[in-house]
């Protein structure tokens, strides 16, 4: 079995709306979605929990038996933040910026792909195949960082949404 490390090959882009098909997203939805790898500060935390359980015993049945209910999730990204240098005003245009912009949207529907499989970004576009996952969260409030030695970030911790696919596969295909 080929080991990987993890380093350079997670991916989190963005869709304005909710793709077709969640479970089954096309090469071309995934490209036309807005990328804020480059914006998002090592570790990425955005994943499925344990989900809900609820009591399921039959009444001939041992003991207290449980099955899973609904998924949970959770998103809390750390976003690098980018002055420009002759104002030290916020670049609304950097990476950055439009990343906290677009997760720090308090209370709005974010549509995310992530993307942790063996392809390095160097490795070009994701293809027919690759698998990801896909959360639907709700913006939080961007606050600052406590434990900031080196950089200026803001943290943002969202909510879960209306649905989540896990191990969803690329396909070919508009």
């Amino acid at each position: 079995m080929t080991q990987f490390i993890k380093d350079g090959n997670e991916r989190v882009v963005v869709f304005d709306t909710r793709p077709a098909d969640p479970a089954a997203i096309t090469v071309t939805e995934w490209s036309g979605a807005t990328d804020h790898s480059g914006a998002i500060v090592k570790p990425l935390d955005i994943d499925f929990d344990d989900p809900a359980t609820f009591a399921f015993a039959v009444i001939n049945a041992l003991g207290n038996g449980q099955r899973p209910g609904k998924d949970n999730w959770h998103a809390n990204v750390r976003i690098a933040r980018d002055f420009d240098p002759g104002t030290q005003q916020p670049d609304a245009t950097s990476d950055f910026e439009i990343a906290l912009d677009t997760f720090g949207a308090k209370g709005e529907t974010i549509r995310v792909g992530v993307y942790r499989g063996p392809k390095i970004v160097t490795d070009g576009a994701l293809e027919a195949g690759d698998e990801y996952d896909y959360f639907e969260i709700i913006g939080g409030r961007a606050k600052s960082v406590a434990d900031e030695e080196t950089y200026i970030a803001k943290d943002v911790t969202c909510l879960p949404g209306d649905y989540a696919v896990s191990r969803g596969v690329l396909v070919s295909g508009v």
